[in-house]
C-alpha cells in the first residue's frame, strides 16, 4: 500500500509541479538594444568523443554581441588537445583561445583549477561569463536566448537544465529514475526566492554576471567543492545575487554516458556529496530506491509461485504503471531513443542507482576519496550539497 501510496499520491503530483514551475526558455532569441559580451569556457579532460562537437556548437552560435570561447585541456592523455588546437587553428582568432592547465595544486578539483585558469586566459573582461561542460550541445540561437532571458529577469546568475539524450539500453533504464531522484532534490521556486537556503547550478550551463563572480572570488572561492556548479549558485545567493532556473527543450542538450560502467563511475564521483556527504543518507537512499524498483516484482514473483494468475497480472499491472509514471517524468527531460526499456526494466534502474549510492559513499565518506577522468584525489570538506547549503 506503501507504495500505491507513492505512486498515486506523490510522485506525479511532484513531477507536475516540478514542471509548471520550471520556467522555459522559449523559442524566440528576442532583442536587446544592447548585447553584453559573452566569454564561454569550457573545461576537458579525456574528452575526446565529445569535445569537439561540443566546440563546434559554442563556434557557431548566432549571438550578436561581443564573444569569445575560452577551452582548457586539463591534462588529457586523450586526442582532446589535438582536436581542441586543430578547431582553434580553422576558426577566427577572435573566437576560440585554446590552452593547456598548469599542474594541480593540493587543494583543488581539477574542474574548478581549469576553469579559475581559463578565465585568466580571457582575453579580455566580458560582461557575462559562462561555465560549461565539454559534452554539450548548443543550438545555434541558445546563447543569444539565455543572454536575452537574462536580461528581462535581471538575473545575476541563469542556470540552464539541458535535454538528456539516452540512446544506449543503459540510458534509457538508469538516467530516468536518476531524473526523479533529481525532480525530488530541487524545487525550482525555492530556489529563486532570496534568503532561502536553497541553491543549485547546473554543470551544462552556469551564466553569471562577471561582477558577482568576482565579488565572491571566482572558482579560487569554491576550489575544493566537489559540486562546483552548486557551489557558484551558493555563491551568488550569498553575495546577494539572484538565481534563475531554466528548462531548455532541446535547444541544450547531453549525452552523458554512452555505458553502464560510464554511469556508474559518473554518478559516483559526487553523488555521496549530493546528498549531505555521509554514510546514513547514502544507505538510506539505497534503501529506498530497493524498495520503489522492487516491490512489484517481488509480488509478481511470489503470485506466480502462489499459482495465482491474477495477482501475478495485477501485480504486472501495477510494474508497468510505475514504469508509465518513469516516463512520463522523464518526458521532455530525456530523449534521443524510445523508453520503452524504462516502463519495462527500470527495477534493474533502481538497483544500479541503488549500488550507486554504496559505492559512493564508500569512495568518498569512507575512503575519503574522489576518483573522476583518471585522477584519484582526497576529498576536501564539502560545504554545499543539491538543494541546500
Amino acid at each position: 500500500m506503501a507504495h500505491v501510496a507513492l505512486l498515486g499520491g506523490l510522485v506525479s503530483p511532484r513531477a507536475r509541479a516540478h514542471r509548471n514551475a520550471l520556467r522555459k526558455l522559449g523559442t524566440s532569441p528576442g532583442e536587446l538594444k544592447r548585447w553584453p559580451s559573452v566569454c564561454v569556457f569550457v573545461p576537458a579532460r579525456n574528452e575526446q568523443d565529445a569535445i569537439g562537437r561540443c566546440v563546434e556548437s559554442l563556434i557557431a552560435q548566432e549571438y550578436r554581441g561581443k564573444y569569445h570561447i575560452v577551452a582548457a585541456n586539463d591534462h588529457s592523455e586523450d586526442s582532446t588537445g589535438e582536436i581542441l588546437r586543430a578547431l582553434a587553428a580553422n576558426a577566427p582568432p577572435e573566437r576560440i583561445t585554446v590552452f593547456d592547465v598548469p599542474d594541480l595544486p593540493p587543494g583543488w578539483m581539477g574542474k574548478n583549477h581549469g576553469l579559475w585558469n581559463a578565465v585568466r586566459r580571457a582575453p579580455w573582461k566580458a560582461d557575462l561569463y559562462l561555465f560549461t561542460d565539454a559534452d554539450i550541445l548548443y543550438h545555434p540561437t541558445m546563447i543569444r536566448r539565455a543572454v536575452a532571458l537574462q536580461a528581462r529577469l535581471r538575473a545575476d546568475m541563469l542556470f540552464a537544465i539541458p535535454a538528456l539524450d539516452a540512446v544506449g539500453f543503459w540510458e534509457r533504464v538508469v538516467l530516468p529514475v536518476a531524473g526523479q531522484f533529481m525532480m525530488f532534490s530541487l524545487d525550482p521556486k525555492k530556489i529563486e526566492t532570496p534568503g532561502r537556503r536553497e541553491v543549485m547550478g547546473v554543470g551544462a550551463f552556469n551564466l553569471l554576471r562577471r561582477e558577482i563572480y568576482e565579488s565572491f572570488g571566482g572558482h579560487e572561492a569554491i576550489k575544493g567543492e566537489v559540486l562546483d556548479d552548486v557551489a557558484l549558485g551558493m555563491k551568488t545567493k550569498e553575495a546577494g545575487g539572484s538565481l534563475r532556473c531554466v528548462g531548455t527543450g532541446r535547444a541544450l542538450r547531453v549525452r552523458m554516458y554512452t555505458s553502464l560502467g560510464g554511469i556508474i563511475d559518473g554518478f559516483s564521483k559526487n553523488f555521496h556529496v549530493a546528498v549531505g556527504g555521509g554514510l546514513l543518507p547514502c544507505f538510506f537512499i539505497a534503501f529506498w530506491n530497493i524498495f520503489l524498483g522492487l516491490v512489484p516484482t517481488i509480488v509478481f514473483i511470489a503470485n506466480v509461485a502462489a499459482g495465482s494468475p491474477l495477482g501475478a497480472l495485477a501485480a504486472l499491472g501495477w510494474h508497468l504503471a510505475w514504469g508509465g509514471v518513469l516516463v512520463a517524468g522523464a518526458r521532455g527531460m530525456v530523449g534521443g531513443a524510445p523508453l520503452w526499456p524504462t516502463a519495462i526494466f527500470h527495477p534493474f534502474g533502481y538497483l544500479i542507482l541503488a549500488w550507486i549510492a554504496v559505492r559512493s559513499s564508500w569512495i568518498g565518506a569512507v575512503r575519503g576519496e574522489i576518483h573522476w577522468r583518471g585522477r584519484k584525489l582526497p576529498r576536501p570538506r564539502q560545504k554545499v550539497k543539491i538543494g541546500l547549503h
